[in-house]
């Protein structure tokens, strides 16, 4: 039987061509950050403040819509796109929605509180049908039981960075599907554990060639890399 390859995550979109979490870097399997507006939509970007990525400052939660759109998310890239915008999440399920890719939405609600942003975001994947092609990750593994008392039909990811203890039990409290584990965390006994009990193990975030092509061949079943091009010349070879 042949080996399946690995599922391939766009970190951030391709944000080593193009500006991270903008409509023009999501052009493979994505893996986008999610804040909520002060007027309550929901905005791709993936710090809590808006100085690092746009030519704006001030904390994502304070900010409406319209101030949004007057924003450059692209020149602090490059000039060639000093007229892209922070997208709302309604316009990359626009870009997708005759597509169907696997969509990896990370809910940023470590930092901020965001209320209800779980409703908000499951009530768009169920607007655009895209629940099986659409997984929901955080590092607020409260957030994600939330997830699945609303849609329990909805593939959840703990995100981690280090291997946690016991974790078919923990995984059970928060009723999560996945585990996307930083790549320098994996070990065998992991990798067995998720084997044998049916979890998806992801891998983030895999840039070098060389930690890719071992990932292959250990089976896991995505990579989460900001070189989806390089990963995707892996799978043509």
């Amino acid at each position: 039987m042949e080996k399946k390859f690995p599922e391939v995550i766009a970190h951030r979109g391709f944000k080593t061509i193009a500006p991270e979490n903008t409509i023009v870097a999501f052009s493979k399997g994505i893996e986008l950050d999610v804040h909520l507006s002060k007027d309550k939509r929901i905005v791709v970007i993936h710090d809590e403040t808006l100085q690092r990525t746009t030519n704006g400052s001030g904390y994502v939660k304070d900010f409406n819509y319209n101030d949004f759109k007057k924003l450059d998310a692209g020149s602090w890239f490059s000039a060639e796109y000093k007229r892209e915008k922070i997208p709302m999440l309604e316009e990359v399920f626009e870009l997708l929605k005759d597509s169907k890719k696997i969509l990896n939405i990370e809910l940023k609600n470590s930092i901020v509180e965001y209320e209800d942003i779980e409703r908000m975001v499951i009530d768009m994947i169920v607007k655009y049908t895209f629940q099986e092609h659409t997984i929901i990750s955080s590092f607020n593994h409260y957030s994600l039981r939330k997830v699945k008392a609303i849609k329990p039909e909805i593939r959840t990811a703990i995100l981690c960075n280090n291997i946690t203890f016991e974790l078919l039990e923990y995984m059970k409290k928060y009723k999560a599907n996945d585990i996307h584990i930083n790549v320098l965390a994996l070990n065998k006994e992991l990798l067995n554990c998720c084997k044998a009990n049916g979890i998806k193990l992801r891998c983030f975030t895999v840039n070098a060639k060389s930690d890719m092509k071992k990932l292959v061949q250990i089976g896991v079943d995505g990579i989460i890399t900001d070189y989806p091009d390089v990963l995707l010349g892996l799978k043509k070879s």
